[in-house]
């Protein structure tokens, strides 16, 4: 409430007034707040600053060691969820390669894949590539990435020449 009413008073602005004058300074006050997906972390209020403390530098070095810490949580936390998706997924194309042995045909091992939910057969392909060890999550991302782009540079449209903007 304290931070409403300093804010309020260094602006001073009432929808019948006219704004403060560009000459002026007015004090803006940062707040950080962590994303939705973050469910625990560490205790974000303490980088909210007040206007007395923005100028010291105590201050500032309290905000930089807290944004630090979030974010080297952050970074922990994505690398304990990815590694955590690439086991997952290496125990789902073992289980894709288990089917694989139980429908010799191709066309009996898609028609088997089809009734999978959430899983295409290009993917499954992949999965099973990851399971067997032929290739690492990076290989398979890199070369997903190069499809994409090669896919993208196929789908550009030429820019029409002059003699087909010419009226006929």
């Amino acid at each position: 409430m304290r931070e409403r009413q300093h804010l309020h008073e260094t602006t001073e602005t009432t929808p019948h007034k006219k704004p403060a004058p560009r000459g002026r300074r007015l004090e803006i006050l940062e707040i950080f707040v962590p994303y939705p997906c973050q469910e625990k972390g560490p205790d974000m209020s303490k980088i909210a600053t007040t206007g007395a403390k923005a100028n010291s530098d105590e201050a500032l070095l309290q905000k930089i060691t807290a944004a630090v810490a979030a974010a080297n949580e952050a970074e922990k936390t994505a690398e304990t969820a990815k590694a955590e998706l690439v086991s997952r997924s290496k125990v789902v194309g073992q289980l894709v390669l288990e089917a694989k042995k139980r429908h010799h045909k191709v066309a009996d091992f898609e028609a088997f894949l089809k009734r999978v939910n959430g899983l295409k057969l290009s993917r499954a392909y992949d999965l099973l590539r990851l399971a067997g060890g032929r290739v690492t999550d990076e290989q398979l991302r890199q070369e997903a990435r190069d499809r994409q782009r090669k896919s993208r540079t196929n789908k550009k449209v030429p820019l029409p020449t002059k003699a087909e903007l010419e009226p006929k």
